[in-house]
């Protein structure tokens, strides 16, 4: 599996926790460069979360059942020429408490921290984040910056994947698995004692 981008990864996170069961609702906030709508079959033009922040729709219009069970989407809808503006509206946190008393778990796909003030202003509604690192192209130092913002934002940071990784190279793969697994390496095969 090629785990391409951000999206991407919340996307199987929000598939993954909906087939186990759980309640899910995906929101797309990344309202500047939306590729979510991308991973699934719409037929027609739907309402989005820049509809709803805009008082142009109500919560019911812009939940999106899936043919994965237990998982609803939220999509970006219309590109808006103001979108720190509108998700540092009331509706926005209106939307997520709302969310909260019906869902397990809401995920929320974000535009990159560090190129727009977006994601910060969606951390401070968050329970928690996890950041995407993508490897060989983020340095340390963006990403104790994006920490830093998110701690500004009183939003925890709740873990890392470490994304577009070159199991080719095994550069990042054989370094820890040779320390932590080595002796077990060969583990499918039958071994005579």
């Amino acid at each position: 599996m090629c785990i391409r981008d951000r999206s991407t990864v919340v996307l199987y996170l929000a598939i993954s926790l909906a087939e186990a069961g759980k309640k899910v609702l995906l929101i797309d906030a990344d309202l500047r460069k939306s590729v979510m709508t991308g991973n699934f079959s719409i037929p027609v033009a739907v309402r989005g979360m820049t509809h709803f922040l805009s008082g142009q729709a109500t919560m019911r219009d812009v939940i999106c059942e899936t043919d994965v069970e237990n998982l609803d989407v939220i999509f970006a809808g219309a590109v808006a020429p103001n979108p720190a503006e509108l998700l540092g509206e009331k509706r926005f946190a209106e939307l997520l408490k709302t969310g909260r008393e019906e869902y397990d778990y809401i995920l929320i796909d974000t535009p990159p921290l560090g190129s727009v003030i977006d994601s910060a202003i969606i951390a401070k509604s968050c329970d928690g984040a996890i950041i995407v690192i993508e490897a060989e192209v983020i340095s340390y130092r963006f990403v104790q910056e994006i920490k830093a913002q998110l701690e500004k934002s009183n939003c925890p940071i709740l873990g890392t994947v470490l994304n577009k990784v070159d199991v080719r190279e095994q550069k990042y793969y054989n370094r820890y698995y040779s320390r932590k697994y080595g002796r077990y390496y060969g583990y499918g095969k039958y071994r005579k004692k």
